[in-house]
């Protein structure tokens, strides 16, 4: 007994190259449509990118004393909180602050960056530090 087997396709295989000329059409005539050569974007920011936050905010403030004082435990080091010459915010599962600090360290002046992890339950962390 020989069992034979007969397919015939329904449908013809997709044509990539079409679609990969069709997309790029998309976007042309999406930047022609904004009078620009620039690719449309939202006027909001994107899920889970940074933004600005004001370095006197005082959420900021509190991750940049909470930075300072759990990178001096951990090193052994004397360390001040000068100022926070940048900030920007990231929101994930909390919120990540990333710093800019100027920080005492010892009696010498140094910048640092920081990154402080503001936990949904209110607490932070600190998750990254550097110095330049």
């Amino acid at each position: 007994m020989e069992v034979t087997f007969s397919w015939k396709l329904r449908y013809p295989p997709p044509n990539y190259s079409a679609l990969l000329i069709l997309s790029v059409l998309m976007s042309v005539t999406a930047c022609a449509a904004n009078g620009s050569r620039e690719p449309v974007m939202a006027d909001k920011p994107l899920p889970g990118g940074s933004t600005a936050a004001s370095t006197s905010d005082e959420k900021v403030k509190l991750a940049a004393q909470r930075a300072v004082a759990a990178h001096a435990k951990a090193s052994g080091q004397p360390l001040t909180l000068v100022s926070i010459e940048d900030a920007s915010r990231q929101v994930v599962a909390g919120v990540n602050y990333h710093l800019r600090l100027s920080v005492m360290k010892g009696d010498r002046p140094q910048f640092a960056n920081a990154v402080v992890w503001g936990k949904l339950d209110g607490s932070y962390e600190l998750t990254d530090w550097s110095w330049e």
